[in-house]
């Protein structure tokens, strides 16, 4: 149990960071595992485009 609630306290301190610290200079957030909020602002533009498919 004390392993679980470790892991948890992890994540807790982890997400904020993750949330507003730039993994790169052109980014807002991302570190250290690449921004989500990035590559989705740059798909929605061409969202459009009958041949582009965003994949995950």
């Amino acid at each position: 149990m004390i392993r679980v609630k470790r892991r948890m306290d992890m994540r807790n301190l982890l997400f904020p960071a993750w949330m507003t610290t730039p993994e790169t200079p052109w980014m807002d957030d991302g570190f250290p595992w690449g921004s989500a909020f990035y590559y989705m602002r740059s798909f929605w533009k061409f969202r459009r485009l009958s041949k582009i498919v965003f994949l995950h």
